[in-house]
């Protein structure tokens, strides 16, 4: 405690008493105990502390030399990495082959210095937990180096086509132009793709060593767990592609007309009549490819070319139990099957009865939903036909007016169609090369999302379609599996509105029994238009395992039905009817099916692949697990699922 106390400035004793502003008031502080340390004499002498700091000099010089100094310059020789490799990241960007080669040159040259500067530190391999960053550091230069040696083979074998590909630097064009000279360069430069793959699966395997759980979530502004566990992700997708590199390169040119043209049969399916491979086949057209150009030409409806056909069996038991006033199996509705090349097959084998016939090398399906993306990019496109301009928003009702209205009664009323096709075709295809990488994205997510659909009468070609997933084929699958198939029968264009989910619930016993209900829930949430919108009339299928076991089932309008073997599954069917808002007391229709699984689950997952049906744009799907949700998300694409138990 701090005391003031009054003292006598001649004798400094202590006064009794004192006014209390006297000016020979003393601070005093009370002891804490804190002695001062004693030194040695010698500690203090000037002479100790130069001898002291000549041995601190001689133990810090060599840990600087040996150690500091050979770390800074590792640091330093990673930054120029970093630096010299987004180099590399531009000259790819802006398509110059020729710098992008001289690039990884250098970039080649700055990891193996860097490499021989970490193998300074050899010695840390014999230390304990240093060892492991050592060794990860040694496999992600040695990774880097693979992948560069990867990256030169290929600038190197695009490097004589420079010029012809527009790779440097410069404009090539228009999107088809550039499209005709990838055709052609594809083929020569696939025998390198074995070389490639061999460097990346080099890298692969060095990249597999590293850990990394062992490194911290950030390190700075670097998310370094998850840049290192992206960087095995995408090593492991890249060399597990490349395998399928050289099959693309030597069999997409021959799908696209090089070096023979090849037709194609155009088929419209129209999603908002939709039909088990995607939509009601409206009207079709034919495309040819000659080296990567593409022309079309005839364009019909699907009901002239229907009259054609002669001798038309009797139709199957969905169409004449659903599809009113229906007897004859019709061209028009030959895509009963939900697997894509099935109902080519059928159509094919209807088709090749017609006069009409016209030789062709397969089929390709398209949806309004494609058309829809195309005026995406190309912005409004006005047709001869209609003298009507038609744009991303309102092309789909367009269309329907003008079927079913306008030119009802024309010879071709479908035919603008084509023509619409026709113009927006013409337009991507003259598109500058700037457009280029929106347009190759656009199509991969219309083939993703299925609204595209291929089917190769070439083997080769087919094969590589299906790889990909764009062939719309129900899949072989190794677990559980799920498809809903529904088909609008005579329930005019109501798919314009209907929304669907799918709610999957999962029971698991203790000896791994599977027990699983699917609930379709399909609901019309429109008011009836006598034009569009009506009762929305569907035959539902549902594809599930091989040898599951019926159990129960919510019926609709007629009890379910089930095949034990059709397409390599087990199908249940039902028919019900959403009716349109307003119309009676639900505007929704819902049917359940419970049944068990043909196989038992050891461990706690389960793989689902569930696949999603063509030309629609994506169910709401639901996945529980013991009455908890697991999963909630639309279902844009054919997707697979582990369920944990």
């Amino acid at each position: 405690m701090v005391q003031f106390i009054d003292y006598d400035p001649t004798t400094s004793q202590k006064l009794d008493s004192s006014p209390y502003n006297s000016p020979h008031r003393k601070l005093t502080i009370p002891k804490l105990g804190i002695s001062r340390p004693h030194l040695p004499h010698f500690v203090r002498t000037r002479k100790f502390w130069i001898k002291f700091s000549l041995i601190l000099a001689i133990l810090l010089i060599p840990i600087y030399i040996g150690l500091i100094r050979p770390g800074q310059d590792l640091v330093s020789a990673i930054q120029d990495d970093k630096i010299q490799a987004a180099k590399v990241q531009v000259a790819v960007s802006i398509q110059d082959v020729i710098t992008a080669n001289k690039e990884l040159d250098q970039l080649d040259m700055r990891i193996e210095k860097t490499r021989q500067r970490l193998d300074y530190f050899g010695f840390t391999e014999a230390l304990p937990w240093i060892s492991d960053y050592y060794r990860d550091s040694r496999h992600l230069l040695l990774a880097s180096q693979y992948g560069i040696e990867g990256g030169k083979i290929i600038s190197e074998a695009l490097l004589p086509f420079g010029d012809v590909l527009g790779l440097n630097g410069k404009s090539p064009g228009t999107a088809e132009d550039k499209l005709q000279k990838i055709v052609e360069v594809m083929p020569k430069i696939a025998p390198r793709t074995d070389e490639v793959a061999a460097k990346l699966t080099l890298a692969n395997k060095e990249l597999g060593t590293v850990n990394p759980a062992r490194y911290p979530e950030k390190l700075g502004d670097v998310k370094l767990r998850e840049t290192l566990k992206s960087a095995k992700d995408l090593a492991k997708l890249i060399s597990d592609f490349m395998p399928q590199a050289k099959d693309v390169l030597t069999y997409a040119p021959i799908g696209l007309g090089s070096p023979n043209p090849k037709t194609y049969m155009v088929v419209f399916q129209n999603d908002k009549e939709l039909r088990p491979s995607g939509g009601f086949l409206t009207a079709y057209t034919f495309a040819t490819m000659t080296r990567g150009k593409v022309t079309t030409d005839k364009t019909d409806d699907i009901y002239n070319l229907d009259v054609s056909v002669p001798n038309k069996p009797r139709a199957p038991t969905a169409i004449l139990r659903y599809l009113p006033l229906v007897d004859n199996w019709n061209l028009r509705d030959a895509n009963l099957s939900p697997d894509f090349r099935v109902s080519m097959g059928t159509f094919e084998s209807m088709y090749r009865k017609s006069a009409q016939y016209r030789p062709n090398n397969g089929y390709i399906g398209v949806d309004t939903y494609f058309l829809q993306s195309l005026l995406r990019l190309t912005g409004p496109v006005k047709t001869a036909s209609t003298g009507d301009t038609f744009t991303a928003d309102n092309v789909v009702e367009k269309m329907e007016v003008y079927a079913e209205k306008v030119f009802l009664n024309a010879a071709n009323r479908k035919g603008f169609l084509g023509e619409l096709m026709k113009e927006v075709m013409g337009r991507i295809t003259k598109a500058k090369s700037d457009q280029w990488s929106t347009i190759i994205q656009t199509l991969i997510t219309s083939f993703n999302e299925k609204h595209i659909l291929l089917d190769s009468k070439d083997q080769d070609v087919q094969k590589l379609i299906e790889k990909y997933d764009w062939a719309g084929r129900i899949k072989e699958y190794d677990g559980d599996y799920l498809h809903i198939n529904d088909t609008n029968f005579a329930g005019a264009k109501a798919n314009l509105y209907i929304t669907e989910k799918i709610i999957q619930e999962f029971k698991v016993s203790i000896d791994g029994e599977v027990t699983k209900k699917v609930t379709v829930e399909v609901t019309n949430p429109a008011k009836s238009d006598g034009f569009l919108n009506g009762p929305y009339r569907d035959w539902v299928r549902m594809y599930v395992p091989k040898g599951s076991q019926f159990v129960s089932s919510s019926d609709g309008d007629v009890r379910t039905g089930i095949t034990e073997d059709e397409l390599g599954k087990t199908m249940f069917e039902n028919f019900f009817i959403a009716r349109p808002l307003g119309y009676s007391s639900s505007n929704k229709a819902t049917w359940s099916v419970t049944y068990k699984l043909p196989f038992k689950v050891t461990g706690h997952e389960l793989k689902l692949l569930q696949q999603k049906q063509p030309g629609v744009s994506g169910p709401d799907l639901v996945i529980k697990v013991n009455g908890q949700v697991k999963i909630s998300e639309p279902l844009k694409t054919d997707k697979e699922f582990t369920i944990s138990f």
